[in-house]
This record gives C-alpha cells, structure tokens and sequence, in this order.
C-alpha cells in the first residue's frame, strides 16, 4: 500500500531525500464525503503526524474539490 511505502527522490540540486507515505485515501469522483468519515480520514493523518519520525515537510496531495457534507472549506478545515 501507499501509505506503508519509502521513496528515494533525486532533488534539483543532484542529493536526494526520503519521501515516506503516511496515510492513502481515495473516493470516487463528484461525491460527497459524510462528515464522519471526513473526521476518521482526519484524526488518521494527525494521528499518522504524531507518531512519525521528526518530519521535515509534510506534502498533501489534495486538488481542492473535496466536499463534506456541513463543511464550507474542506481542506482549509484538514489544514487548520
């Protein structure tokens, strides 16, 4: 799975950095999310954050067109 995975990615400078998944979620498009999976999904990625090693970045790969049902700004919500 993504999530349990560890990558070596060459950076433009010629070094490399490890690239490790924390957590993988997938949905199929044009849906909404109901808030109590939304908060699952959410308090897995904290949790995930919290038991990491120290982390020196954090990369989301969310679009911005995820909808939960009573939540204006979904990823402003996960963000904040």
């Amino acid at each position: 799975e993504d999530a349990e995975q560890e990558w070596r990615v060459r950076t433009t400078e010629g070094g490399f950095v490890r690239v490790r998944g924390l957590v993988h979620f997938g949905a199929m498009p044009g849906g909404r999310v109901r808030r109590r999976c939304y908060e699952r999904m959410k308090a897995e990625l904290v949790e995930a954050v919290r038991v990491a090693p120290p982390l020196q970045a954090l990369y989301l790969d969310v679009h911005g067109a995820m909808t939960v049902e009573e939540l204006d700004d979904a990823e402003a919500d996960l963000l904040d």
